[in-house]
């Protein structure tokens, strides 16, 4: 057995071996390509860096190469640096790169790149910044980018984002959003009266999604809202199967009462007939209750 487990480590360490070599390997063919500048679309020179319009130009020409060739990663590896290149040149020159970098959003580059032209948008202006966040988080578009415009509305105008979040929350369908627990955790950073009634209508309905049930249990403990002492208590004494809901319920709820849960908790591990259970309630018990 030792020697099936010795024999299994080293061939680990031989293929990490051989993805380091071919990852070294690549960035060596793509530092020689981005040398060699060889001609095509948006190659034959670098753009003016003080130059919005050729630094947009580079940007968009960078992007079509990227496009054009998804089978060879050289190739992609060196537009990736274009674009970056040109978005950071843009975000230097502020004000004056805002407008390019707004037009760049127009582009149909892939999203990981609008996720890095929006954040260098709100680098330079925020406010300006909020309302093309808040556009591209009411779109139907890549979940991710969605998800970063939403943080970006956020951090520059929390006042009128999280009234979308929330109502996007709310209307979304069980599994019709892969990140909707992100969109939970988002929210639940504002707080308030209004995140803490949201809170509470995910935790108590399960069946909405799981992911964003879970955050919300996790999320009532962390701000610890006394409207949850109840809520919780229920979940812990009516929860049927779900012992990850049962646990969650546990540890928020000590986080909001503290020692005042001790006697709920010793009543619930003496009724307890689930074993696992059992042990999280002990656990729950040894570290705040004796």
């Amino acid at each position: 057995m030792n020697r099936a487990i010795l024999l299994l480590q080293c061939l680990v360490l031989v293929l990490v071996g051989l993805c380091l070599v071919q990852v070294r390997r690549l960035g060596t063919r793509v530092e020689a390509a981005l040398a060699a500048a060889r001609p095509g679309p948006g190659r034959a020179s670098a753009p003016p860096p003080s130059d919005p319009a050729a630094l947009l130009d580079e940007l968009r020409a960078a992007c079509d190469d990227f496009l054009s060739y998804p089978q060879d990663p050289v190739e992609q590896r060196v537009a990736e640096k274009r674009m970056d290149a040109a978005v950071a040149a843009l975000k230097a020159l502020g004000s004056a790169g805002f407008e390019a970098l707004s037009a760049a959003l127009d582009t149909p580059t892939p999203a990981p790149f609008r996720q890095r032209v929006l954040l260098a948008m709100e680098g330079i202006d925020p406010a300006r910044t909020a309302e093309v966040a808040l556009r591209i988080f009411r779109s139907q578009g890549d979940p991710v980018l969605r998800m970063t415009a939403a943080g970006v509305a956020m951090r520059a105008d929390p006042d009128r984002a999280l009234p979308e979040l929330l109502a996007f929350i709310r209307g979304s369908a069980r599994g019709s959003f892969p990140l909707l627990g992100e969109a939970v955790t988002m929210a639940a950073q504002k707080g308030g009266p209004e995140v803490v009634q949201m809170l509470l209508e995910l935790a108590e309905h399960p069946e909405r999604d799981p992911s964003s049930h879970y955050r919300a249990i996790e999320a009532l403990g962390r701000l610890k809202s006394p409207e949850a002492v109840d809520p919780l208590k229920r979940i812990i004494l009516t929860e049927p199967r779900d012992g990850m809901r049962k646990r969650k319920a546990v540890l928020s709820l000590v986080q909001i009462q503290g020692k005042e849960a001790c006697p709920f908790l010793e009543e619930c591990e003496r009724q307890e007939r689930q074993e696992a259970f059992r042990l999280v309630l002990q656990d729950a018990l040894r570290r705040e209750c004796r």
